[in-house]
């Protein structure tokens, strides 16, 4: 099983928990949660992840919006957005910004 640092960034509690079960399910942790874009900030400068699932739309600023600071913040951190808009609609620009992953959240997990 793989042991990443992994941070999830989402505003939604219950997404998160969601998530976060999948993720121990599979044996990727420790798990760090931030619930907007500027706690997710803080925690990757703190916490150096190697995965980031950034959730987009969150009060403030937007995953995308924090997505380039991000990477700075922890540069061998690897983003994979998760997301309830169709990739179609905004798959690209993630990548564009620096995401290695569009997931929507209507997936099953």
């Amino acid at each position: 099983m793989a042991q990443l640092r992994t941070l999830l960034v989402d505003d939604d509690a219950d997404q998160r928990r969601l998530v976060r079960a999948l993720l121990e399910r599979a044996g990727i942790g420790p798990v760090i949660e931030a619930s907007d874009a500027d706690s997710g900030l803080a925690a990757a400068t703190e916490h150096a992840p190697e995965l980031i699932l950034l959730d987009i739309e969150m009060p403030g600023r937007t995953g995308l919006e924090v997505l380039p600071d991000l990477l700075d913040a922890a540069p061998g951190a690897r983003v994979v957005v998760l997301s309830n808009f169709p990739r179609r609609r905004l798959g690209a620009v993630a990548l564009a910004r620096g995401a290695v992953g569009y997931v929507e959240k209507r997936v099953e997990p």
